[in-house]
């Protein structure tokens, strides 16, 4: 019974990132009756709009995680996990660095770049 309840959280962590990646990059979402190659333009412009805010916040929700670890369970992070605890633990880490590089693009990057838009090329 116990291993049935560990795989159907397993896939619902999976079926959790995924929902996660598709929310936030709704922005290069295709239109209802696309053709297939729309969703493989999404692939490519879905994570590449964001790419470099996750290439920009991953480290530091790394870091943060491993400090506020260390400092809550006085150990560093994952020396004692199992499979199931390093997958899980990854597949949070996926979700977080997600979410905060979705933010970061959406209410960083977007604005600032068209207000340096608007103040470069507008004079």
């Amino acid at each position: 019974m116990y291993k049935h309840i560990k795989s159907l959280t397993y896939l619902r962590g999976i079926a959790a990132l995924i929902v996660v990646t598709l929310h936030f990059s709704y922005y290069a979402l295709p239109k209802a009756g696309s053709t297939l190659s729309n969703y493989s333009d999404f692939f490519k412009n879905g994570f590449g709009t964001i790419s470099y805010s996750i290439y920009m916040v991953h480290w530091f929700v790394q870091e943060l995680l491993k400090l506020l670890w260390l400092y809550n369970f006085h150990e560093v992070f994952g020396t004692i996990f199992t499979n199931y605890q390093a997958l899980t633990s990854l597949g949070l880490f996926l979700m977080i660095v997600l979410l905060a590089a979705s933010l970061t693009y959406r209410f960083i990057k977007v604005p600032a770049r068209n207000y340096l838009k608007s103040t470069i090329v507008g004079k």
